[in-house]
């Protein structure tokens, strides 16, 4: 399967970037259209729709291909990009299931009650799904922001006793102060240092005395390595499995592209293919530690968890 997979992608980026007028509707987003191409017509806004976000391309609305005889007026590698945290968000619970986050969230709850024991309230900025907490909701009491409903009402499927509300972490601001603020892997998608110091001033702005924040980023500058993976899983009479592509970091910068195929199951209709992808971004523990310190963070651990470097930082 994983062979199929990687050969299929390689299909899929060197086809012909055109789609006939017969085949289904997919979401597109109209900043990587060329405006001079004719053959583009906007239709209703679907409804996944998301708020503005330098980091999280519109989700305007779904267009179509009419009969369009110049096909180079679309790029479906940029097009179909975050399709996870807009129409595609159902499936999250089979690519990345909740119980997949257990051992990280123990090792995370471990790490709170050495550095304050009497903790009680967390603020996640960028929670997504909602599953790591789910994984922490019965010890804490949880408040998840994200940018995309798509996923809070993911979230809010998984975690109903939880409190919800849409926020971009670098400008969400609550008048409210938080044991933690916690930060998993949607610190990825901070793709400049700019918005990496919002993000870190928003968690730093929530904290109360003695609090601490928790930024768990998939990997920093010294640990990335490129490659493949794959996965996914089984529900009730649907399936879901994916192949993932890092792309090297590109050269004098420090972001990367991210490539997925999805091949998707529902009840007795055929296994559908759909394409997706991604910008992140890293960082060198060093940056991390400045930034954190210019954010008004002290006492810096880096901590290895499942895998992941953990930052640990005091309010300062």
């Amino acid at each position: 399967m994983f062979a199929d997979a990687t050969t299929l992608m390689l299909e899929l980026q060197h086809q012909k970037p055109f789609t006939p007028k017969q085949e289904p509707v997919r979401p597109c987003f109209a900043e990587n259209f060329n405006p001079e191409c004719s053959t583009i017509k906007p239709v209703q806004p679907d409804r996944h729709t998301l708020a503005d976000s330098h980091d999280m391309p519109i989700v305007v609305g779904l267009r179509e291909v009419a009969d369009a005889p110049d096909a180079s007026c679309l790029d479906w590698r940029t097009i179909m990009t975050k399709r996870l945290y807009a129409d595609l968000s159902e499936w999250w619970p089979l690519m990345s299931p909740p119980a997949d986050y257990a051992k990280e969230a123990d090792e995370i709850d471990h790490l709170i009650s050495e550095a304050v024991p009497d903790a009680r309230r967390i603020l996640e900025l960028g929670s997504g799904g909602g599953h790591l907490a789910a994984n922490l909701k019965a010890r804490f009491d949880m408040t998840l922001v994200d940018l995309s409903p798509a996923m809070l009402a993911v979230s809010k499927r998984l975690n109903p006793d939880c409190r919800h509300l849409t926020g971009d972490m670098r400008t969400f601001r609550l008048d409210e102060s938080f044991d933690i603020v916690l930060i998993h892997d949607a610190i990825m998608h901070m793709t400049s240092a700019d918005d990496l110091a919002a993000a870190l001033a928003t968690a730093r702005a929530h904290l109360k005395p003695g609090g601490i924040g928790l930024f768990c980023p998939d990997c920093t500058l010294e640990s990335y390595e490129p490659g493949t993976s794959s996965g996914g899983s089984d529900g009730q009479g649907r399936g879901m499995r994916f192949l993932e592509w890092d792309q090297p970091i590109r050269p004098g910068d420090n972001r990367y592209r991210v490539d997925l195929v999805y091949l998707l199951k529902d009840g007795d209709a055929p296994v559908r293919i759909e394409q997706d992808g991604d910008d992140f971004a890293v960082y060198a523990q060093s940056q991390w530690l400045s930034m954190l310190g210019k954010a008004g963070f002290s006492g810096v651990e880096l901590h290895l968890v499942s895998g992941r470097e953990v930052f640990l930082a005091g309010a300062a």
